[in-house]
């Protein structure tokens, strides 16, 4: 409870260490009951902390994994580092516990779980679409037997964050919910699976792949309500970034370059100097011609189809690498289609414009 009020409020080292002294005198036999510094606690919680949390290290000059306990080496510019330094460094990165987090969360919103795994069970045979529960990939999942009536499905995402304003140091969590729960408390319990602190954006195929790993052994997760017997396997079937977040995650060319687009083959043309999408239409994208493509883009050492090769996504089990990526809805309609036509509606410059209808 203490260490969730210092990180709630972010408090700073010298009110940690004398809110740590006050706790003890009022509650503590000669105030010896708590750790009386912010050191001390965290010397205390470390171990605990190791159970929840791994941390991964790499190269502050490639960004590529290193492997090793005291003394490590880059395999690309093969620097020697010790570990020590690369941790003071920040040149690591830290992946949760999944499987005790969902348990934590299942025993939070267990009845609320159950009743609405019910109630999708019996939406299934209609045409009725209210949730992703309802959408036609979770209905072949379910028709085809990929996954039960009891399992869990995830949506993930990530996005970077600005820690500071004055600096590039930024912060890239790996979030996730699960997407039987209820949307309200869906979206009160995400659950964060991975985060990368640093000043340079995440190798995402390294970031990604660590997460992938702890999904994948989550194994079965089994949970009880009312006498009855749950067995949750738990398979992620979406992942929802938003443009350049989802290249980097699917490891292909941006938007703004040559097959940019994640679902279809328009390649695009290069008009006064930026990528534009003229009136045609490109073949739709395939989840095998996706894996062929990052095969011949990996074999050969080019891009095929603005697929630079093998992305983490297709380690996940059940995941379509392309039904399986949404649009992300803040960027795409909240700050992208709906602020730009209330510019237009508004915006001063536009005041002598038929469609306007600002003051």
């Amino acid at each position: 409870m203490i260490v969730a009020f210092v990180v709630a409020h972010g408090l700073p080292r010298d009110t940690v260490d004398g809110l740590l002294r006050l706790m003890g005198a009022l509650f503590g036999f000669n105030g010896n009951v708590l750790p009386k510094s912010k050191y001390l606690l965290r010397k205390l919680w470390s171990p605990q902390l190791s159970r929840h949390v791994k941390h991964h290290y790499y190269c502050g000059n490639m960004l590529d994994p290193v492997h090793g306990m005291v003394q490590v080496n880059c395999a690309l510019c093969r620097e020697n580092s010790r570990v020590s330094v690369l941790k003071d460094n920040g040149c690591f990165f830290s992946i949760m516990n999944v499987k005790e987090q969902l348990y934590q969360l299942i025993s939070t919103c267990k009845e609320a779980l159950y009743n609405e795994l019910k109630k999708i069970e019996m939406l299934q045979c209609t045409d009725q679409i209210r949730d992703i529960t309802s959408g036609r990939l979770y209905k072949n999942l379910r028709r085809t037997g990929s996954i039960t009536g009891q399992d869990l499905t995830i949506t993930i995402n990530t996005d970077r964050s600005p820690v500071y304003k004055s600096s590039r140091t930024s912060v890239w969590p790996i979030q996730f919910v699960v997407n039987e729960l209820p949307p309200k408390l869906r979206h009160q319990h995400p659950v964060l699976g991975g985060l990368w602190f640093g000043h340079a954006h995440p190798n995402m195929t390294v970031f990604m792949d660590k997460f992938i790993e702890e999904l994948n052994a989550v194994g079965t997760v089994v949970w009880k309500f009312c006498s009855e017997s749950v067995k949750s396997n738990v398979h992620a079937i979406c992942c929802t970034v938003d443009a350049p977040a989802r290249a980097a995650v699917g490891n292909h060319t941006q938007f703004n370059g040559k097959f940019g687009c994640p679902w279809c083959l328009t390649s695009g043309t290069q008009v006064a100097g930026a990528r534009r999408y003229l009136e045609t239409t490109g073949a739709a994208r395939t989840s095998a011609g996706m894996l062929k493509d990052m095969d011949r883009a990996l074999d050969w050492n080019v891009t095929v189809n603005g697929l630079k090769g093998p992305s983490p996504l297709v380690n996940l089990k059940h995941f379509d690498l392309v039904c399986s990526q949404a649009g992300e809805y803040m960027h795409c309609v909240l700050l992208g289609v709906a602020r730009q036509l209330t510019e237009f509606w508004l915006g001063s410059s536009n005041s002598h414009e038929p469609f306007y209808i600002g003051m």
